[in-house]
């Protein structure tokens, strides 16, 4: 099925985001008033019935009324004391009524008044003892009020005292037994007082014991019956069945699972339920009716989803009833005449995007040019002779995409070429001799595709070429003599690869080159003079390295250049005079930044430039 990653993707994030532009998108056909949604992440019922989301996109957390979906700033930087978010990631209600959040960019949980909406660091590197936190992103409440939190960074659940903030390891990072944290993205606490982890790298949902934290596979991976996970998100638990619930971005859809027997059964998806597909469906919670309500970056909107049928309606969301604008930009790269082309995974299309205007017009779709429909395009790369290469994560293939008609053809696919096979082809980028180069997130390998039969050729991985091992390589860029560098979430790290041995060299991390470490650095592209730029989501921002001696310098930040801040930068592409033009999935906008003073400004978004 299709894999849509967002803010992740991020997060990788695709789950996982974060930054800073807040806009209003009202319109007559929209569901619910005030501040339109930008990046809805985790989400909450509180005892009232009332909603609480955690928008990545506003740096806020927005209460929604479930009966008209009006939307209303519970906290952020202008409403509420205390301090300012940064990248909001979840929220769960304590027993009191009060909000707990958990801010990758403040690596820290923030306790909420639910009336006031002041803010108060409950724990952090500052307020509480045991291990810091590296980068929490999902939070669920234990029956005696203790919080347990998922760290992406830690790759560990972390047990949190409300009370005092003190920290300590669950499970992971050497504690419990079982199979290792991977990706963790969700968390949820059964009746029994069990522990469930959603687990986006092992594609898997872990039971953790609560005493000593040991991991057993309840559901993935052989573990119960039905369709496998893609991007298995956050989890919520039946109250009338003890089920659970858990959206994945990938398959699009909404999965239940047995808690005795693992089973998944997909509840509501586009051939299950009726109502508005899903784009991107990341956060969960369960009503007390029974109903479900999930949040989707790629709508924009809360979903109600029914718990019989599967049927989905919008319950709360700003649609502008115009012609699409972009809804998760994660690739960008420029044709020779200075016109950008874009991979939007939200809209299934490849864009171009004129570079004085910012005016967007559809190139590939499933209503434009003819060929396989797209699944989740990702990144792209423009081939000497004008055509684009796609890598799609849904389909697991390399697209050519005709520059002139739209068209699509499969170049390399488990059906196509040679080769092993692809699993998460995440960064694409052409090599001197004209050949395709594709990296894989997920079998940590970088390939080589051959531009005419599609036959695919490992590259460098931990069994061809020496030097540390990819772990989670996502970004790949081309430099002047022809090697490679690649950036890896995993090894928090950019990475030299040998395009004719394979051979990998760190080029620049915490141990190797100066300045601000790298935290999860993304897209990276190569300028004129040689010097690397890096989209790092985990920064907000766009660091330059030096080639040579590894040395990192804040481009473009919330501190370096004005305009608009970065929530997640995701892919970068240098222009011809040198300018460079950034994709960030949670403001749905193309960003030009400029590359002696970071200043940005808005290419195209939502307001700027128009779909012709």
């Amino acid at each position: 099925m299709y894999k849509v990653v967002r803010g992740f993707l991020a997060v990788w994030s695709v789950a996982l985001i974060l930054g800073a532009l807040a806009c209003t998108r009202a319109a007559p056909d929209s569901v619910g008033s005030g501040p339109g949604f930008e990046s809805p992440s985790g989400i909450a019922v509180e005892g009232d019935g009332d909603l609480v989301v955690a928008d990545e996109g506003l740096l806020a957390v927005v209460r929604v009324d479930p009966l008209t979906g009006d939307r209303t700033i519970l906290s952020d930087a202008h409403v509420g004391s205390g301090p300012s978010f940064e990248s909001p990631t979840s929220v769960a209600v304590e027993a009191d009524g009060r909000l707990v959040m958990t801010d990758a960019g403040l690596e820290a949980v923030v306790r909420v008044d639910p009336i006031a909406g002041d803010r108060t660091i409950l724990s952090s590197v500052d307020v509480g003892s045991g291990t810091a936190f590296g980068s929490p992103r999902a939070i669920a409440v234990e029956a005696d009020g203790k919080l347990v939190v998922i760290d992406l960074g830690l790759h560990a659940v972390v047990r949190v005292d409300s009370v005092t903030g003190d920290r300590t390891i669950l499970s992971g990072m050497g504690i419990g037994s079982g199979p290792g944290l991977d990706t963790p993205v969700g968390i949820a606490v059964e009746a029994d007082g069990r522990v469930v982890v959603a687990d986006r790298g092992l594609n898997v949902l872990l039971r953790v014991d609560p005493l000593t934290g040991n991991r057993a596979i309840l559901s993935g991976s052989g573990e119960g019956g039905g369709p496998g996970f893609v991007l298995p998100g956050c989890i919520a638990i039946e109250a009338d069945n003890g089920k659970l619930v858990v959206p994945d971005a990938g398959l699009d859809a909404v999965v239940r699972v047995d808690p005795v027997t693992g089973d998944r059964t997909i509840l509501s998806d586009d051939g299950v339920g009726v109502g508005t597909a899903f784009a991107s469906p990341i956060g969960i919670a369960a009503g007390a009716d029974g109903e479900l309500v999930t949040t989707d970056p790629g709508l924009d909107a809360v979903v109600r989803v029914h718990p019989v049928t599967g049927d989905r309606t919008i319950l709360s969301d700003a649609d502008s009833g115009s012609a699409p604008g972009l809804q998760s930009p994660l690739g960008v790269a420029a044709e020779s005449n200075g016109t950008l082309v874009l991979a939007d995974a939200g809209l299934a299309a490849v864009l171009r995007v004129d570079p004085v205007t910012g005016d967007r017009t559809i190139l590939s779709s499933a209503g434009a040019g003819s060929g396989p429909v797209f699944a989740s395009p990702f990144v792209i790369a423009v081939e000497s002779d004008g055509h684009l290469v796609v890598a799609d994560i849904g389909l697991d293939a390399v697209v050519r995409v005709d520059s002139a008609t739209g068209d699509r053809t499969i170049l390399s696919s488990d059906s196509t070429g040679s080769g092993l096979g692809f699993d998460t082809p995440l960064g694409i980028v052409i090599d001197v001799d004209g050949q395709v180069v594709v990296v894989d997130f997920a079998l940590d390998t970088v390939l080589r595709v051959n531009p005419i039969t599609g036959d695919r050729t490992i590259l460098s991985d931990a069994d061809i070429g020496s030097g540390p091992d990819f772990v989670r390589p996502q970004g790949i860029a081309a430099e002047a003599s022809g090697q490679l560098v690649v950036t890896d979430t995993g090894l928090v790290a950019v990475v030299r690869v040998d395009r004719v041995t394979g051979d990998r060299t760190i080029l620049s991390d915490a141990a190797t080159g100066s300045g601000p470490s790298l935290d999860t650095p993304v897209g990276i592209a190569v300028e004129v003079d040689g010097n690397l730029v890096v989209a790092d989501r985990g920064l907000h921002a766009v660091v330059r390295v030096d080639p040579i001696s590894g040395d990192r310098t804040i481009l473009s930040d919330a501190s370096a250049g004005s305009g608009p801040n970065f929530v997640s930068p995701f892919d970068i592409v240098v222009e011809g005079d040198g300018s460079l033009v950034v994709v960030d999935s949670d403001l749905d906008a193309v960003v030009r930044v400029d590359p002696i003073s970071g200043d940005r400004t808005i290419l195209s978004d939502f307001e700027t430039g128009g779909d012709i």
